[in-house]
């Protein structure tokens, strides 16, 4: 029966560390308005090379490695959460976070916080400085509020 809890109880561990670093990402964020005139980061994807984005170094901003303890990178996105057509609240999407760990999904949804009830999911907010931070794990999907 050890045996079988072995797994389990690494995947755990993995997810403690991922949470860790996603709470380091959200400080660190906060830092940055603080140090930015009170503004957010600017919009990116993927750790993208444009010029003046954080996405282009994640080990500055999430952990100073860049990666997870397994090794995988982070990949880093900016977006500001917008109410779509139909009302519904701003998304990340699911299916990336859920598609497996070759690379780390982890979004910073600005205007936003987490919605209580729906893992992965941000509502907008009026603050221009809240956001989320929603971040992939092995058993799910951490979502952190800033306000």
């Amino acid at each position: 029966m050890t045996l079988f809890a072995l797994p389990a109880m690494q995947r755990n561990q993995r997810d403690r560390q991922r949470t860790q670093d996603y709470s380091s990402l959200s400080s660190n964020i906060t830092s940055y308005i603080t140090n930015n005139s009170g503004n957010l980061p600017k919009d990116c994807t993927d750790n993208t090379t444009t010029a003046g984005t954080i996405c282009q170094s994640p080990e500055k901003y999430i952990n100073t490695k860049g990666v997870d303890q397994q090794g995988n990178p982070y990949k880093l996105n900016i977006k500001t959460c917008k109410t779509n057509e139909n009302g519904n609240p701003c998304t990340t999407p699911i299916e990336e976070l859920a598609a497996g760990y070759t690379e780390v999904k982890v979004y910073v949804v600005k205007q936003a916080k987490c919605v209580e009830d729906i893992q992965g999911k941000a509502e907008p907010v009026t603050s221009k400085r809240a956001f989320a931070v929603i971040g992939q794990l092995e058993t799910g999907v951490f979502c952190l509020s800033s306000e």
